[in-house]
């Protein structure tokens, strides 16, 4: 591989060497013909002129060609890139297992049993029980190896897939060429998409891979999908035939790896998997191993609250561990008779060291009123963000102050939204999650405004310059075709404000530099035809209402063009910048995620395009509109138009644009003013989010239905 990287580098600087040399002759060329009449065109330079014209064209075609080959070849090196994603996927979700049980090192060692399937049944290594510890030798022994894992919420579906991808990850027999386990969240699929093609978007979003790496590596079945969450796929506990959930599990179904069924894992609510399974709907998952995880058991509720409260803690403890005893039938017992839940109490009533005085009391579990299930579970929900607020301050991961009552309220605002997106919402036709907070896919949030305040800024930014530039000419333009041309510069400027109409609005999409593009066959091809067209159009224009021209004539004699400038060569130096800042906006800019590792980065990506993209076409720009206006006015003119140029969604800033506007109209309402800053806050120190590729998710469905439940102040 390092040979091939080698080869790569060698032929991409030979090529680029052959360009500039075959450029530079031909402009050499180019000049001397320029300077000669037609009758006395020196055939030398002419020559010349075509034998650097044709050695440019042939080293770019070598160049391209070499290059592509040399990349293609690393990108898809499957051995290779089975071992960095393997060590991607467990850091990511070692990290997220720690977090999911609250900063310590030992799960609950839940049970689980075999539910057999009326068809379809997995033949070979189903055993009757199993637990948690074992989850890796029961799987390994299934053929094929397809499991489906049931639970009531909170029962530890999520931690028991990720203990099975860490086993998998860790076990001493491991191959070299064992797939990959990858949890994949399943509210993030669409179903009318193939498996393979999920896969694939899935990989490029979250691990930073090409399009071809992805895909090598999914169609030489070194991925093994993790599908956590079928059931946040639809918001009802009783999905039908035509659901996502059902039509998920349909392809699921079809997913073949030859002759046989490929390897997956499936979690979801035990109702709504038993739902998909009525007569009525007939869809199960086949040949698949189903395991049911069992409740918690009294006496094991109360060795996990033991050990984790201490022995010193013991005594405060004692009322609710007498509950547990005396009433295992009772609504504490089975309130706390789930991982998430048991976690969730010993988190909410934890003491810590000096705070004796301030901390709430267990005992208040066993109050009178809390007689149900469901009231001892919002009872612990809402303890669960005071705590979780307190300690972080007690430990000095607070800085920005956040109160409770603000997390809360914030917090409630997104869960909402959430809830909201499960019913088909698509405000600019496409399906948004229920369960992932993606930042600049909020602006829904704002409803109208947020969209409407980035294109009002993109109308402003464009239309100014060019109302001005109209009007000056205006002023001096006597003949009839001048007043027409006025009123297609009028025209395209009035059209740059009806950006403000939905349909003339391109989906926002982040937008990030990615130099390495160039080197590919696709990124270089995009880079010469945006400078060609860049550079036509540029000169072009340039000719035509440049000195010399009948229509620069026309503006030196109205005296709009400043004094100094009507010699000056602006309007050559306008037609080359723009075909370079053309060029490297096609070759160099691409929509996307860079990583996975920061959910803010996107957004952070694309703010940066736009001002590298802003700053580029300004001084484009700025050479036409500074001869004109002179250097302040053009000068402003031309950061204006640059700026905004990126904001029709050409050089990024679409979607950042969008993200600030929601963040303007919604400030000192329902959410924060750096909101990526607090929800990482709620993930890095509080721990009432994770982190699903570039998606923030609540850490529960359980705390996000509660939170979308509370009424907002």
């Amino acid at each position: 591989m390092r040979e091939d990287g080698r080869a790569a580098r060698v032929w991409i600087a030979g090529g680029l060497l052959l360009i500039v040399i075959g450029f530079a002759a031909s402009m050499v060329a180019w000049h001397g013909l320029r300077q000669t009449k037609w009758g006395d065109v020196d055939p030398g330079s002419a020559v010349l002129a075509l034998v650097a014209l044709a050695a440019t064209i042939t080293g770019m075609v070598v160049t391209y060609r070499q290059a592509a080959r040399a990349l293609w070849v690393a990108d898809t090196d499957v051995d290779r890139w089975t071992k960095d994603l393997a060590y991607a996927v467990q850091r990511s979700e070692t990290q997220q297992r720690i977090q999911l049980l609250g900063g310590q090192d030992g799960a609950i060692d839940v049970g689980f049993t075999f539910r057999p399937a009326p068809t379809h049944e997995a033949v070979v290594g189903a055993a009757a029980t199993g637990t948690l510890a074992g989850v890796v030798a029961h799987f390994r022994e299934l053929r094929p190896q397809r499991l489906v894992i049931t639970g009531e919420p909170g029962a530890g579906k999520t931690v028991l897939a990720i203990e099975l991808i860490l086993g998998l990850l860790d076990d001493p027999g491991r191959k070299p060429d064992d797939p990959v386990p990858v949890r994949i969240p399943a509210a993030s699929w669409n179903p009318d998409v193939g498996v393979d093609d999920w896969l694939v978007g899935y990989l490029r979003q979250t691990f930073r891979m090409r399009e071809a790496t992805a895909r090598a590596l999914v169609h030489a079945w070194r991925v093994l999908p993790v599908i956590d969450g079928l059931d946040e796929m639809d918001n009802t506990q009783t999905p039908g035939y035509g659901s996502r959930a059902s039509r998920a599990l349909q392809k699921l179904n079809a997913y073949q790896q030859g002759q046989r069924k490929a390897r997956l894992v499936l979690t979801c609510r035990s109702s709504q998997y038993a739902a998909l399974g009525r007569p009525q709907v007939g869809v199960r998952g086949q040949d698949a191993a189903h395991i049911e995880i069992k409740p918690i058991d009294t006496g094991t509720a109360q060795s996990f609250v033991e050990l984790r409260v201490g022995a010193d803690n013991l005594s405060r403890w004692a009322p609710v561990l007498d509950a547990l005893d005396f009433h295992p039938d009772g609504p504490l017992a089975q309130a706390l008779d789930s991982p998430w839940r048991l976690t969730l109490a010993v988190t909410a009533y934890q003491h810590r060291a000096g705070s004796r005085a301030h901390l709430p009391d267990p005992a208040e579990l066993t109050a009178s009123d809390l007689d149900t299930p469901e009231k001892v579970g919002d009872h612990l929900l809402a303890a669960y963000i005071s705590t979780t607020t307190r300690v972080a301050a007690e430990a000095s991961r607070n800085p920005h102050g956040y109160r409770a009552d603000q997390v809360r309220s914030w917090l409630s605002t997104l869960a909402s939204y959430l809830n909201s997106n499960a019913d088909g919402r698509s405000p600019d036709g496409r399906p948004r999650s229920s369960v992932d907070l993606i930042l600049h896919e909020l602006w829904p949030i704002a409803g109208n405004r947020a969209r409407i305040l980035s294109n009002a800024c993109s109308a402003v930014l464009l239309g100014v310059p060019g109302l001005m530039f109209a009007l000056s000419v205006l002023l001096v333009m006597a003949p009839w075709w001048w007043r027409v041309f006025i009123g297609v510069v009028m025209g395209w400027t009035l059209l740059s404000m009806l950006k403000l109409v939905w349909a003339l609005m391109p989906v926002a999409d982040t937008m990030r530099i990615d130099l390495s593009k160039l080197k590919t066959l696709r990124g270089g091809r995009r880079l010469v035809l945006g400078f060609v067209f860049g550079f036509v159009f540029g000169s072009g224009f340039g000719t035509w209402v440049g000195p010399g021209s009948k229509f620069g004539s026309l503006l030196e004699d109205g005296s709009i063009i400043q004094s100094g400038a009507k010699s000056s060569p602006y309007w050559p130096v306008f037609g080359l910048l723009f075909g370079i800042a053309c060029g490297l906006a096609f070759g160099g800019m691409t929509p996307g995620i860079r990583s996975g590792t920061d959910p803010r980065k996107p957004v952070r990506d694309d703010l940066v395009v736009w001002l590298a993209g802003g700053i580029s076409f300004s001084t484009v720009f700025m050479t036409f509109f500074v001869p004109i206006f002179g250097p302040p006015l053009g000068v402003l003119f031309g950061l204006m138009f640059g700026l905004g140029f990126g904001l029709l969604g050409h050089t990024g800033g679409l979607a950042g644009s969008q993200y600030i506007m929601l963040i303007a109209s919604m400030h000192g309402h329902r959410l924060p003013w750096r909101l990526g800053r607090f929800l990482h806050w709620c993930y890095n120190d509080a721990g009432l989010l994770r982190v699903a590729g570039i998606a923030y998710q609540f850490r529960h469905r359980q705390l996000q239905d509660y939170l979308a439940s509370q009424p907002h102040p």
